[in-house]
């Protein structure tokens, strides 16, 4: 039974473990592909550069796009990027030639996936101060006359087919579990990241304070000058007491009708009578 049961846990984890096998040695191809060990001694952004330029094949104006610059400083990280690859490459040629122990002794056997950042900076520094090293990478850049003024990439890379199905299951996976909101886009259609959309905010912010109190400092005249407005009287009335004044002054009676030819009411409300004027002697 023992044996049975061993048999049949074998039997079942062997497809598996060839499964596992494939998937593993399909990866490292696809890393083998994609690997550029001359971009070792990049930093990100030039990388990041570098990838659009020679990967993908993109101008420097569509470069500068990409990556939110402008086009002269997006040139000026391409040339200092292709200055570190070419370093790079002379290096590396230095390292297949096979004449120096030292380089030996650092490079290894494997120098696809050894190579990185620390491993590079001691072969550029070792080519530098050792004669023949330094020789041998003259000799292979011979055709470049100054580091820098030649492409990323002599031929273009490779590019592969993202799974855009698996791509896509993982985004909704990761969207239903976590409810994260997906990328912002800005008018060319490139995501903006948290931090721009910070700043963004913060000068929308900004603009809605100034236009509150700009409204404000314009309205202030306008509402005191529509107050004076409500609180005067309309043209053409009168105030009863200004016109009780003026009856007392000239001495009439209110409601009282004058009387023609000079005759007009008495205090009392009777009728003066007319007297006529004495002849002239």
């Amino acid at each position: 039974m023992r044996r049975l049961a061993a048999d049949r846990d074998g039997g079942t984890a062997g497809p598996r473990a060839v499964g596992d096998d494939a998937e593993a040695r399909h990866r490292r191809r696809e890393l083998a592909a994609l690997a550029w060990p001359e971009a070792a001694g990049t930093t990100r952004e030039q990388r990041e550069a570098l990838e659009l330029a020679v990967r993908h094949q993109l101008s420097v104006p569509e470069v500068a796009r990409v990556l939110r610059l402008t086009t002269s400083a997006a040139h000026a990280l391409l040339t200092t990027a292709a200055c570190e690859v070419e370093r790079t490459r002379a290096a590396l040629a230095a390292v297949d030639a096979a004449g120096c122990p030292a380089v030996a002794a650092l490079s290894g056997d494997d120098r696809m996936l050894l190579l990185g950042p620390g491993l590079r900076g001691e072969l550029v520094r070792h080519v530098d101060e050792c004669p023949s090293c330094r020789l041998v990478a003259q000799r292979a850049m011979a055709g470049v006359g100054w580091p820098g003024t030649s492409p990323g990439g002599a031929g273009r890379l490779t590019v592969l087919a993202a799974p855009l199905t698996a791509v896509r299951a993982a985004r909704l996976a990761i969207h239903r579990a976590r409810a994260q909101h997906g990328p912002r886009y800005d008018r060319f259609g490139f995501p903006v990241e948290e931090r721009d959309r910070a700043a963004r905010r913060e000068r929308l912010r900004g603009r809605a304070v100034t236009t509150t109190v700009v409204a404000t400092v314009l309205a202030a005249p306008v509402l005191a000058l529509w107050a004076a407005y409500r609180s005067a009287p309309v043209i053409g009335d009168v105030v009863d007491g200004e016109d009780t004044a003026a009856t007392a002054e000239d001495g009439a009676v209110p409601g009282a009708e004058p009387v023609p030819d000079g005759g007009g009411p008495t205090p009392d409300g009777g009728v003066a009578e007319w007297t006529a004027p004495a002849p002239a002697p």
